[in-house]
């Protein structure tokens, strides 16, 4: 069991975040395989058991098709991240559960 979400098994957590603020990056493409422009993408970072932990960003296309930015997570542990893109009337949610490793600062 992961110490802060009794539901999740071990190999949920497919991402290990070594920082907090973590940098995130997303390339987006569309089914032909075109990067998907002006696109608002968000991101819910949920912890689990605990709302008042949760907070959501926003990310930026840097680049068509290309997103980015960071998210400042309040403590280590096992976050659900729900992604969600939007544009021109479509969506597309997908969620993933990551682990938070903050190093200590000296």
């Amino acid at each position: 069991q992961l110490q802060n979400d009794s539901q999740a098994k071990p190999d949920e957590a497919r991402f290990i975040l070594m920082a907090s603020p973590a940098d995130l990056k997303f390339e987006l493409h569309d089914k032909q395989g075109q990067p998907v422009k002006g696109a608002l993408v968000e991101i819910k970072a949920q912890w689990p058991g605990d709302p008042t932990f949760d907070f959501k960003d926003s990310l930026v296309e840097v680049t068509p098709g290309n997103y980015e930015g960071s998210l400042k997570f309040p403590r280590a542990g096992n976050w659900d991240l729900l992604i969600r893109a939007e544009r021109e009337g479509s969506q597309f949610d997908t969620e993933q559960k990551v682990f938070v490793a903050i190093p200590k600062q000296p």
